[in-house]
């Protein structure tokens, strides 16, 4: 089963997630992190290595499904990715 990751902005310079495996809460962290890229390197070392993949969400918008390994290597790149398409979402919703 393909857990799911909701990222969410609480304002500018913090961010929280919310980590689901088959709709149930598997983790909720307390605490906020300042960047997006934080929220994705503890949440794959939340999940360890028990799943490939994950489905990750920024604000309730999908945005597919992304190796859970890049989360942690490469928290900064998958980060820029997923604002650009958040970018790409709201231009082509306009």
């Amino acid at each position: 089963m393909e857990p799911s990751l909701d990222i969410r902005k609480l304002r500018p310079g913090l961010y929280a997630y919310h980590l689901t495996v088959g709709g149930e809460p598997f983790i909720d962290p307390s605490e906020a992190h300042q960047t997006i890229s934080e929220c994705l390197q503890d949440a794959a070392q939340a999940m360890g290595g028990g799943f490939p993949s994950v489905r990750i969400c920024y604000g309730s918008t999908a945005l597919g499904s992304f190796p859970v390994g890049r989360l942690e290597s490469d928290p900064e790149g998958l980060a820029d990715e997923m604002m650009e398409r958040v970018s790409a979402l709201i231009e082509a919703n306009r």
